[in-house]
């Protein structure tokens, strides 16, 4: 490889980089809503057989460091049936809203299994705490639940 192109390699690879940060912005931005009632969780996207243990199940605490890599039972058993969920190109993102409290999650399927599970998120609460958030969430389920 000469140098002229092995100057550019680092130019080419910035340039990957930025393309695929602007494309998982853009999951929360335009969209096609899908109301909830016509969306099961359970079949839509493609769930996986085995859900992984988090959080209450294992005593650890609710924080945003549990939602990447959730898959969707796992979603459903935290948080309940979505209040929105929005077609995307790739992606299905899930919108949770308790007053000022606001969950995003932004659903993609594995590579070769299609099986979805959570790549990114937007969490709100209107300037306080993001885990008492998740913790307010996750109580308005418990509590439907009984």
């Amino acid at each position: 490889m000469n140098s002229q192109a092995r100057s550019l390699v680092p130019v080419v690879l910035a340039c990957l980089l930025l393309g695929a940060c602007s494309s998982l912005s853009s999951v929360f931005t335009s969209s096609k809503t899908v109301p909830p009632s016509t969306t099961h969780p359970n079949t839509t996207p493609e769930t996986s057989t085995q859900p992984r243990a988090r959080s209450s199940e294992t005593g650890e605490k609710m924080t945003p460091e549990i939602l990447p890599g959730l898959s969707v039972d796992e979603a459903t058993n935290l948080f309940g049936r979505p209040n929105k969920v929005m077609e995307k190109t790739t992606a299905q993102v899930w919108e949770y809203r308790d007053g000022s409290c606001r969950l995003s999650l932004a659903f993609y399927p594995e590579v070769g299994t299609q099986i979805y599970h959570v790549l990114t998120y937007e969490l709100e609460n209107g300037g306080r705490d993001l885990d008492a958030c998740l913790v307010q969430l996750r109580g308005n389920h418990v509590s439907r639940r009984r």
